[in-house]
């Protein structure tokens, strides 16, 4: 068979070990899980990332529906070639004025941005100093570049000084990357610091806003206004189309030269069919609903508040969360966290376990995302079930 031809990869035996040692099998996912695929979803769903509740908003399947009557569902061709359409420049100039930049360009894939922009940007000779909790389409793009990488403890500025002092001078190019909403614990990096010590040492700093824009801030303008930042300060910003702006791609934004080098040099962008025009309409209706109704951006930040402050009064760990979008529930053993995750499923709630290789096999948890529409009586009652779930399942964890 097929599947016995392919070769396993290192994370793929990480999960298996960690499996066995556990008592689990690959069945006992809750990937895998039936109830999973008959979950519907609505107040139970807690795995979304629709933050504000625009995927199905009139406004924005008004604008999709339109891109496609004129232009259909692709462009047929990569953006240097024939596959540039109007929608592009509509939405990327629409980008680089959130963020303060002189331009923006968009990319088919959020994941396919951080790992084409770091590898477009540094090479063998350079060095990125990435946050330890970094997603894998940065590290994926370091590794790819061939540059030397770094890792700073996580939100620790101290620790980056530390190494810039000692590494800085011996290369030419210096990237300092994060995120501004981290998207397994819910937390952001002190920016007003990254800018500081980017400064010192003639460094860029890039920003991963994935789970910020629409989030973050007053006016869910992300990191930078949550943090009274002017974003022109930094270098490269990038940001995700699937998480508040309801559709797919990925984005940065920054000064003209950096984008003009991307549209040439970026593979994920220059050997790539452009975004069509539906994603593209729809990611530019769903920001600008979310800067005419701000009410959103409050609901979603209240609900972020009240779940993280009922999940804290009945016990429950949510670790460094700023309890904005995403709101950890730390479990740390392994098995407890998918027997819970399982019990969950059952009982109709999308809730799902984060595990190695994503994060330590002593840091697992249950990531609950929270949007702009959920009530307080399905946040209340989640944290009822989550509560009675992890106590029924603490016996069996322990076999």
């Amino acid at each position: 068979m097929l599947s016995q031809e392919v070769p396993q990869l290192a994370s793929q035996r990480l999960v298996e070990r960690l499996l066995r040692r556990n008592g689990l099998k690959a069945s006992d996912l809750p990937f895998f899980s039936k109830a999973e695929r008959d979950n519907a979803p609505g107040q139970k769903q807690f795995s979304s990332y629709d933050y504000l509740d625009l995927k199905t908003h009139p406004l924005v399947l008004q604008a999709a529906s339109e891109a496609l009557k004129e232009y259909g569902l692709s462009t047929s061709a990569s953006r240097l070639m024939a596959g540039e359409l109007p929608h592009h420049a509509w939405l990327e100039a629409q980008l680089a004025e959130v963020y303060g930049q002189e331009s923006a360009l968009v990319f088919v894939s959020g994941h396919a941005t951080n790992v084409s922009t770091i590898a477009a940007l540094v090479e063998h000779g350079d060095l990125v100093i990435v946050d330890q909790y970094s997603h894998n389409s940065i590290q994926m793009g370091v590794k790819l570049s061939g540059a030397r990488r770094l890792v700073f403890p996580h939100n620790d500025p101290a620790g980056l000084e530390r190494l810039l002092v000692k590494h800085r001078r011996q290369y030419r190019r210096c990237l300092i990357v994060t995120e501004g909403h981290f998207s397994m614990d819910g937390d952001s990096p002190d920016i007003h610091s990254l800018l500081m010590l980017r400064d010192q040492h003639q460094a860029w700093l890039m920003v991963d806003e994935a789970h910020g824009l629409g989030v973050l801030g007053a006016g869910g303008l992300g990191s930078h206004q949550q943090q009274g930042i002017d974003p022109g300060r930094v270098d490269i910003w990038m940001g995700t189309l699937s998480k508040s702006l309801a559709s797919t791609g990925g984005f940065i934004a920054a000064k003209q030269d950096v984008i003009q080098h991307l549209r040439l040099h970026a593979s994920g962008f220059s050997f790539s069919v452009g975004l069509n025009a539906p994603c593209c309409a729809a990611a530019s209706a769903a920001l600008a609903v979310m800067r005419n109704e701000p009410e959103r951006v409050a609901a979603l930040q209240a609900n972020g508040k009240y779940l993280m402050e009922t999940a804290q009064g009945a016990g429950l760990d949510v670790g460094e969360s700023l309890g904005m979008g995403i709101v950890p529930i730390m479990l740390n053993d392994l098995r407890h966290t998918f027997l819970t995750a399982n019990h969950l499923l059952s009982q109709g709630w999308s809730v799902y376990p984060i595990a190695p290789p994503t994060v330590p096999s002593n840091r697992c948890r249950l990531r609950l995302f929270v949007r702009s529409d959920h009530t307080r009586d399905s946040i209340h009652n989640l944290v009822s079930d989550l509560s009675s779930a992890i106590r029924h399942t603490k016996t069996n964890a322990g076999r």
